[in-house]
């Protein structure tokens, strides 16, 4: 699989981004592209666990553990033409695209989607 960078050059309407965040990531996708590449809209999509019933929790800790079966975390992902929307920048100096400023929350190329059920 090769993957390719999200950067002003390659970011295109209708790519795949996500919105990364502490221990979780969101599937989005690009609406538009402002600024010369170094603005882009993204619009979150659809996301619903396909193998939710694979999870098992233990007890412990603060609140517990729970692990996803060998097959990890799979999702369901549609585009939402409906989504909330966000407008993130480019950052030359993190050769990223952030929402919220840099260190903030980083916006990287393709669909995927994960939550910490133990955070």
């Amino acid at each position: 699989m090769t993957t390719i960078d999200l950067t002003p050059e390659t970011a295109q309407v209708d790519d795949g981004a996500t919105l990364n965040f502490y221990s979780d990531s969101q599937a989005f996708t690009i609406i538009d592209v402002l600024r010369n590449g170094r603005q882009i809209v993204i619009q979150r999509d659809n996301a619903v666990r396909s193998n939710q019933d694979e999870d098992s929790f233990a007890p412990g800790g603060f609140a517990g553990h729970t692990s996803h079966g060998r097959n990890g975390q799979q999702w369901d992902i549609t585009r939402n033409t409906d989504g909330h929307t966000f407008k993130a920048n480019w950052s030359a100096k993190y050769n990223r695209f952030f929402v919220g400023g840099p260190k903030a929350q980083s916006v990287t190329a393709g669909r995927y989607e994960r939550y910490d059920y133990n955070f």
